[in-house]
């Protein structure tokens, strides 16, 4: 009689503790957010990504998508792992998120990193962007079919800035790869950063987006080349790597993040407020205007995305290993 008492008394104990779980779980849920969230852009202001996370910081609060502001902060250092880092180890509470692209894939694949997207809870993927390479105007290369030549003529000597691991590193390698010849890789950092050294002819060419092909136009920067599938309506005079026979396409995908084990709640309410916050029509006009891509992909897709792209850098990776230690500077 007494040891049924016992396992009567445990069975209603545990029922009762799953019961105030779940009970605890809604209420987080339903108060969340009850506090302003820090977003974390692991770069410096002005580039694509620290433009994308103020663009929705502000169409969030513009549409009272959340009940508490978004404060973006910008903690730059060692090629954005310091930055991802951050978001990697916050209490996964949903009030601390992160920022980034696909060089979170690139990193780990390149052994930058040792974490990728596996590390974290994937909220959404807001846009994407297409890339490629960038010249200082009035420079020796007028074309991408020049800078090739000059590759091949003297290899290793033409200066590729670049942020070691990151997309504007790995996609250059990539291209090199497909064309036969070997950059001399510098590091430099960001966007703004990479444009200074390409105009002060420190380095010769470096990677960019269509966004900032447009906003750095008017200080001398001349795309010759775009990775993607097609011309870009932004930019019909610049060809693809494709119609010169180089099968290199990639687009920088936007990626909001939480802290690996936030509850899905808060990841669910976080991915409704930038779905709502992507139909606002400055968001829109914004993507037209920047030559971005309006591809929005909630939790599920958007790791899908990752999976795959994960599975194609491992590859990449792999081939071009012993090629990137040869041509990595040593300074």
């Amino acid at each position: 009689m007494q040891r049924r008492s016992f396992t009567t008394l445990l069975a209603t104990t545990m029922l009762a503790t799953t019961v105030l779980a779940a009970a605890a779980s809604q209420t987080q849920a339903q108060e969340f957010p009850n506090q302003p969230i820090r977003v974390i852009v692991p770069t410096q202001q002005g580039g694509s990504t620290d433009n994308i996370a103020r663009l929705f910081q502000e169409a969030i609060q513009r549409g009272g998508h959340l009940a508490q502001p978004m404060a973006v902060a910008n903690v730059t250092g060692a090629g954005g792992t310091v930055g991802t880092r951050q978001v990697k180890d916050a209490d996964p509470d949903g009030y601390t998120l992160g920022v980034w692209h696909t060089g979170l894939v690139t990193s780990r694949a390149m052994e930058v990193t040792e974490y990728d997207h596996d590390g974290f809870e994937v909220i959404a993927q807001t846009g994407s962007i297409p890339l490629g390479l960038a010249v200082r105007e009035g420079g020796p290369f007028a074309t991408i079919e020049d800078l090739v030549e000059a590759a091949k003529t003297s290899p290793n000597e033409i200066r590729m800035a670049t942020n070691i691991g990151l997309t504007v590193h790995f996609v250059p390698l990539i291209f090199q790869d497909a064309a036969g010849i070997e950059f001399r890789y510098v590091q430099t950092g960001g966007g703004s950063r990479r444009l200074q050294s390409v105009l002060g002819e420190h380095t010769d060419v470096a990677l960019f987006s269509t966004q900032e092909f447009l906003n750095y136009a008017p200080s001398g920067l001349k795309p010759i080349v775009l990775f993607a599938e097609e011309r870009h309506p932004k930019l019909p005079d610049l060809p693809t790597a494709q119609e010169i026979g180089y099968d290199v396409a990639w687009d920088e995908a936007f990626l909001w993040l939480a802290p690996a084990g936030t509850p899905d709640e808060v990841v669910e309410t976080i991915g409704d407020a930038l779905e709502a916050a992507f139909s606002d029509e400055r968001v829109q006009t914004t993507f037209e205007e920047q030559a971005m891509n309006t591809d929005f992909k909630r939790r599920e897709e958007a790791t899908a995305m990752l999976d795959e792209l994960r599975e194609r850098a491992n590859a990449v990776a792999g081939d071009i290993g012993a090629l990137d230690e040869d041509t990595l500077p040593q300074n």
